[in-house]
């Protein structure tokens, strides 16, 4: 018996190794903002945290919505 694999299942399959490997790009990136800002401007960790909880509820509303679905 031969395996029958559609286009379609290898489409969403690359798609979502993208979209993996572009939100660990962003995630890394944003790790790295929060290092320089802590030990080369001297920004509190108590500020970083804030601001982080404070980005953190509108980008997981943007991650949650971008298929146009609720996902909650």
């Amino acid at each position: 018996m031969s395996e029958h694999i559609s286009h379609e299942s290898i489409t969403k399959s690359q798609g979502s190794s993208v979209v993996s490997a572009k939100t660990l790009g962003i995630c890394l990136s944003l790790i790295t903002i929060a290092v320089i800002a802590l030990f080369v401007f001297k920004v509190p960790v108590n500020t970083l945290l804030l601001g982080g909880v404070l980005l953190a509820c509108p980008l997981l509303h943007f991650w949650m919505m971008k298929d146009g679905e609720h996902k909650h």
